[in-house]
């Protein structure tokens, strides 16, 4: 490669992204094959060193568990889930508490039933709070999927 050929090879490569080519080097560029062929190459190279690497990587959750269970074989792994009936037998006990505050609670000073009716409020917000913490991945995936179409 010329010096001229380096020149202008050296002025476009000094360019920004999406900046425009100065005509002489532009003209160059077009007259020029061997040059063309450099930034050719060039572009490919930037093209392939801007793709994400698919490099598999061989620890997964389940082979970690398996190496841990081929060392421990009583080892069970921890899922903190709750069942989701648990969570809705819960709910519906907590409903029917509310129910029978409701039926008994004309008799009661207005200044207490505030204060159960707050404390009620309060439990029905942890409640939701930590069901929906508790099943996260199942919202994530349901919204997700709606995303997707």
């Amino acid at each position: 490669m010329n010096e001229k050929c380096q020149k202008y090879l050296d002025e476009y490569l000094s360019l920004e992204k999406g900046e425009r080519v100065p005509f002489k080097t532009a003209l160059h560029i077009l007259s020029c094959a061997e040059c063309r062929h450099v930034i050719k190459s060039l572009t490919k190279a930037e093209k392939i060193a801007t793709e994400p690497l698919n490099i598999s990587s061989p620890l997964t959750s389940d082979s970690i568990t398996k190496a841990v269970q081929s060392v421990n074989p009583k080892y069970k792994p921890k899922t903190n889930r709750i069942p989701f009936a648990q969570w809705i037998f819960t709910g519906l006990t907590f409903i029917a508490c509310i129910l029978i505050y409701v039926i008994f609670s004309k008799c009661i000073p207005s200044i207490i039933n505030l204060n159960v009716s707050l404390c009620f409020a309060g439990v029905i917000v942890l409640y939701c709070t930590f069901f929906v913490i508790n099943n996260m991945d199942v919202f994530i995936k349901k919204v997700g999927a709606k995303l997707d179409k």
